[in-house]
């Protein structure tokens, strides 16, 4: 009797383990290389994105840094904004640190002339894969 109480007691607690709620995705609708070009209905919406950044480029005229995501310009898929004060946020030169690099990245998607764009105001919004924190290619 004992041992049928125990079986009974472990059967039990790993049907109620298996019963747990899984923990919540990230932020926002999640899109990934293939699925690009469903960021233009996203207008608005909080997504995360995981894709490689192709190329960037910093103009001094306007303290911007453009990312551009998906493909090289002008073929991009999605643009990142970082401004003047928010680039100084990173350590090193965002078009250098991300260029080549598979990322992820959180914000809420704006539309600029028909492309999204996502703005950048901190750098945990955008995480090289496979690292724990962003580091600097030198």
């Amino acid at each position: 009797m004992r041992k049928l109480f125990i079986i009974t007691l472990l059967l039990f607690f790993s049907i109620c383990s298996f019963a747990q709620e899984t923990p919540p995705l990230p932020p926002g609708i999640l899109y990934d290389q293939s699925q690009l070009d469903d960021l233009k209905k996203a207008v608005g919406d909080t997504v995360t994105v995981s894709s490689r950044i192709f190329s960037g480029k910093y103009l001094m005229a306007s303290s911007l840094t453009l990312l551009n995501v998906g493909a090289d310009y002008p073929n991009q898929k999605l643009t990142l904004i970082i401004k003047g004060a928010n680039r100084n946020k990173f350590n090193g030169k965002p078009e250098v640190i991300f260029k080549g690099k598979d990322v992820t990245i959180r914000g809420v998607v704006t539309d600029y002339n028909g492309k999204p764009q996502i703005i950048i105001t901190d750098p945990n919004q955008i995480e090289i894969l496979g690292l724990t924190k962003v580091e600097t290619p030198y």
